[in-house]
């Protein structure tokens, strides 16, 4: 038997499985080498183990006010299986310019920025998604500019693994993964293998975890830069490491926005979210899960429009799930020990879910809590209704009105342009535009006959001013000043 370990070169795993299309071999490839190569190997032959679950969902966001011609000129919208999506497929005669795009063998910046896009729209089993009234906005010609976005939603389909003599899955927890339930949507039926078990198929009831929470508050990234007081986080983190922790090693994760220096105990090693399957931190009784793993709310709302999941369901499948396998790195992945496990988290919501899946945690409230912005005091701004706002203006009307016959002339009703002829003494009401009467100025000409011919343009901005410059130009015609 032949063994391999492959890249993820879709070169170098198409001449190493031309290689192998008549020989019995165990090759090694990562998820990305599966997904992305041809395979020219004859699958109906081999077995496929797939070691993790598979990112089966991606939301990519474009913001292009500018450059949004140069997707839409590749792209069509065609109907899909849900009324309130369009599908994205590349437009007749596009296909290989599309892959030509998306491997970017010159190193194009914009391309590069769009790959997420190409890949997708390239790829045999992805499909993308948009919002219908999303993309004719996008598209129309009346759209703004300035504020053409995007958001869309990718979904790998079950016939990427199609062909292969037998395909399993190993996987903690699998049950409660993306790949499980969505693709279980998509028609997939699951049953457990009868060849391959797992050495743990439910935690057994145990004191040894104790989950130390910092916040009734979900865990989010508003929750940890606006909603919390400047540092808070950190703060009450470093705090709770020292405390409960003391100079034993952990392991923590965080959000790659986040530097090294975020905690400041030289006994900590910070490991990737995405720590599935890893063994070498077995010796570690000590973890700190930190990172908010939330799903846009535009993804959320695609996940539940297409395939019925709650916000919670989603929730717990991305953050939960991420916590959980990043937490079990620890010992508590060697069912014969013994030894406390520690963990802090931010929320309560994970620490309870810990609970349900390994019995006999025990959950504690941390010593340093996060603290809370204080909240802003704002007056809520009332709004009126068109009738109340008319009834307003009748009777500001009806005041001045009131006051130019006071002065001695004659009125009509009060326009938004006022022409007030003093020959005459008359004041009537001039025709203006709808465009012209959402101004906030008001425009008098004023005529005088008395002492000389001459035309004078004021703009008042409120009718107090108005009510003030009539009283004055009255005072002046009668006093001749």
């Amino acid at each position: 038997m032949l063994f391999r370990s492959v890249s993820q070169s879709r070169y170098g795993f198409n001449e190493h499985a031309l290689k192998l299309r008549d020989k019995k071999s165990l090759t090694l490839i990562t998820h990305a080498a599966l997904l992305k190569a041809p395979v020219l190997m004859k699958k109906e032959k081999f077995d496929l183990i797939i070691d993790e679950t598979l990112p089966v969902d991606n939301h990519i966001q474009l913001v292009l006010p500018i450059n949004f011609n140069h997707i839409t000129q590749y792209i069509d919208a065609i109907p899909s299986s849900n009324i309130q999506y369009f599908e994205l497929k590349a437009k007749p005669g596009f296909s290989t310019h599309i892959k030509w795009l998306a491997e970017n063998a010159h190193k194009d910046t914009l391309e590069a920025a769009l790959s997420e896009l190409w890949m997708a729209l390239a790829a045999e089993h992805q499909v993308v998604y948009v919002r219908k009234t999303q993309w004719r906005a996008f598209t129309s010609s009346q759209q703004d500019r300035y504020k053409h976005r995007l958001d869309l939603h990718t979904i790998l389909k079950p016939s990427c693994i199609e062909g292969w003599k037998s395909v399993r899955v190993m996987a903690a927890n699998f049950t409660e993964s993306f790949m499980y339930a969505i693709w279980q949507h998509l028609g997939v039926e699951w049953e457990q293998d009868k060849l391959i078990k797992p050495a743990i198929t439910k935690h057994a009831p145990s004191n040894r975890l104790t989950v130390y929470f910092m916040s009734n508050e979900r865990n989010t990234r508003y929750l940890q830069e606006t909603k919390a007081g400047d540092y808070a986080v950190q703060t009450a983190t470093n705090s709770n490491i020292q405390e409960i922790f003391g100079d034993e090693p952990f392991v923590w994760f965080h959000n790659n926005r986040y530097n090294d220096e975020y905690i400041t105990s030289n006994k900590g090693v910070r490991v990737s979210n995405y720590a599935h399957g890893l063994n070498e931190y077995r010796h570690i009784n000590n973890a700190v899960f930190l990172s908010a793993l939330n799903n846009t709310k535009e993804h959320i709302e695609f996940l539940s429009d297409m395939y019925g999941f709650d916000k919670d369901e989603i929730y717990k499948a991305r953050a939960y799930e991420s916590a959980y396998q990043c937490i079990m790195r620890t010992s508590l992945r060697l069912p014969n020990e013994t030894a406390k496990v520690n963990a802090l988290v931010v929320d309560r919501g994970l620490a309870e879910y810990l609970t349900q899946l390994i019995p006999g945690t025990k959950i504690q409230v941390a010593g340093k809590q996060i603290a809370l912005a204080e909240k802003t005091k704002t007056t809520k701004k009332i709004t009126k209704s068109n009738t109340e706002r008319s009834i307003e203006k009748r009777n500001r009307d009806k005041k001045l009105i009131e006051l130019v016959k006071a002065l001695g002339f004659q009125a009509t009703e009060v326009p938004y342009y006022l022409d007030i002829s003093v020959g005459s003494n008359n004041l009537t009401k001039t025709t203006t535009s709808k465009s012209n009467r959402k101004k906030a100025d008001l425009e008098f000409t004023i005529f005088s006959d008395i002492q000389r011919a001459a035309t004078e343009k004021i703009s008042f901005a409120n009718w107090d001013e108005v009510i003030l410059q009539l009283a004055l130009w009255h005072d002046s015609i009668v006093t001749g000043k």
